[in-house]
């Protein structure tokens, strides 16, 4: 541990020492202009390259031949040809996660925007809880398949045991569930598809209030993990200048306001990644029950509005409550 701390101090010394050197050589002007240039083309790039491409080709998706002489390992592994002389074979790569993939690209370039304006070690920690988010939509898309697997083998267990024509109530209900959803069933096809639509939007609505839960409460932890606190005095008022020369009444504000809510507003655009992830183009609930599909969507926004509006008023609450108190303006108000 000693060792790590005297590295590191001789890490902090060198940087010390390069500083210096640039203001003892009149070099802060050039620096300045340096980061300054980066900094705007970093913008850039984000918004005019990253943004215009996510526009006009938003799908992430690739056809790979797979058949003899094919030179793509990955397919030829994934769809191997059961004969050497058969014909060849396409195959769509990203079909799986269609959507998952290109909301993701879109989240991608609003992480670059708020990397610019953190701080360096907020940068570290804000690039910490993008790889969280992505991480903690894969293990809630793995808990869906797992409770669905769990569904489809009580299901059958309990179809085992049932006898004649009577239905149980849980099916029942489902049915007008199902109506709902998609209207009146008139032909058998059309039964089917709601009976798959109802399957799919249990699949989704489970465990979606935890899940959004869960990613509105790691936006507090890395509120504190990029440097903020919930005073006045700990706000990042250097950021403002991060693209600018002088202060600009709008821009000023803007670039504080990402750089102090930044984990917030990665959270509030990641939320539609609770259901988009691993949505293959043949989503059940999406071909058959678009609408339903969409209120997924504003479910998991009003449940993250709703828990934040509770945390507000809960404060409000007990701020009114200890409005006498000592502390009451340095640590409950904020």
């Amino acid at each position: 541990i000693n060792n790590e701390l005297t590295h590191h101090g001789d890490v902090l010394s060198n940087i010390d020492a390069s500083a210096w050197l640039f203001g003892w050589l009149k070099l802060d002007d050039s620096w300045n202009t340096v980061k300054l240039v980066a900094s705007r083309l970093s913008l850039s790039v984000a918004l005019g390259g990253g943004l215009s491409a996510w526009v006009f080709d938003p799908l992430c998706l690739n056809i790979a031949v797979v058949g003899p002489g094919s030179t793509d390992g990955d397919a030829q592994k994934s769809h191997p040809a059961s004969d050497p002389a058969s014909s060849k074979t396409a195959v769509i790569l990203g079909f799986g996660n269609a959507y998952g993939s290109s909301y993701l690209v879109f989240l991608s370039i609003v992480f670059c925007i708020l990397y610019v304006v953190q701080q360096p070690m907020g940068e570290i920690m804000l690039s910490a809880h993008f790889v969280q988010i992505i991480l903690c939509v894969e293990l809630f898309d793995s808990l869906r398949d797992c409770h669905q697997y769990a569904l489809g083998v009580g299901g059958q267990r309990s179809s085992s045991h049932s006898s004649g024509i009577s239905a149980p109530t849980s099916s029942m209900r489902r049915n007008k569930l199902t109506k709902k959803m998609v209207g009146p069933a008139s032909t058998a096809r059309e039964v089917h598809e709601r009976r798959d639509a109802e399957i799919e939007y249990q699949r989704y609505s489970t465990y979606l209030i935890p899940q959004v839960i869960y990613l509105t409460l790691i936006a507090y932890v890395h509120y504190f993990s990029t440097g903020h606190q919930f005073n006045l005095a700990t706000v990042h008022w250097s950021s403002a200048f991060v693209v600018l020369r002088e202060v600009h009444f709008v821009l000023s504000g803007i670039l504080v306001a990402l750089n102090s809510l930044g984990s917030f507003l990665l959270v509030s655009l990641a939320l539609p990644l609770v259901v988009l992830w691993n949505s293959p183009l043949s989503n059940k609930l999406l071909r058959h029950a678009p609408s339903w599909f969409t209120a997924l969507l504003g479910q998991c926004m009003l449940v993250h509005f709703g828990y934040n509006a509770a945390i507000m008023t809960s404060t409000a609450i007990c701020t009114s409550w200890l409005r006498r108190a000592l502390h009451v303006w340095s640590i409950f108000v904020p």
